[in-house]
């Protein structure tokens, strides 16, 4: 509008204001226009710094809210890899129980079979006797049962019953009357 423009100019110059004669002005010099610019300017950036703060925090709580769920989950993957850390360490002892208790047995075989060549007598020990706990303690009792036996047999000795490499006091091979056939 060139007319208002001129009519601005021409209040300016006179110290009054021509804005909207004909509509009831609000300002009744150009000074009160331009305080009300600058307020309404004013007004318009607090507000735009209000919302960009606002965002600002937004965003600075969406980050704070990311890092702490990151945390959690790096939290839950260390707990779930310490759980699984203990269960193959479990599963590791099991294996090395299991491995271990094989080996016991097998030296356990391999000692009835080699008792088993040497007297029919430890057979019957062996098998009163689970084969994990073959060691000194059934040998032990192996030994009463064959010492037993000799005494209702009325033996003299290892020639009774026993191996028939069985030896006498003096070292010298002994052969028995019951045993294996050599």
């Amino acid at each position: 509008d060139a007319a208002t423009a001129e009519g601005e100019s021409a209040a300016a110059q006179a110290g009054k204001s021509s804005v909207g004669l004909g509509g009831g002005c609000r300002w009744k010099t150009v000074q009160e226009w331009r305080a009300y610019t600058a307020k309404r300017r004013e007004n318009d950036e607090r507000e735009d710094a209000r919302k960009r703060l606002g965002e600002e925090r937004e965003a600075a709580k969406a980050q704070a809210q990311e890092a702490c769920e990151r945390r959690k989950e790096e939290a839950d993957k260390a707990a779930f890899l310490l759980e699984l850390n203990k269960f193959e360490d479990i599963e590791e002892r099991k294996v090395e129980r299991k491995r271990k208790r094989e080996e016991r047995e097998w030296r356990g075989r391999s000692l009835v079979a080699t008792v088993d060549a040497a007297s029919p007598l430890v057979v019957t020990v062996k098998r009163q006797i689970p084969v994990i706990r073959i060691g000194k303690k059934a040998m032990k009792i192996g030994r009463q049962l064959v010492a037993e036996a000799e005494a209702a047999q009325g033996g003299d000795g290892p020639c009774a019953v026993g191996p028939p490499s069985a030896r006498s006091a003096d070292g010298q091979p002994v052969q028995c009357a019951v045993g294996p056939p050599s």
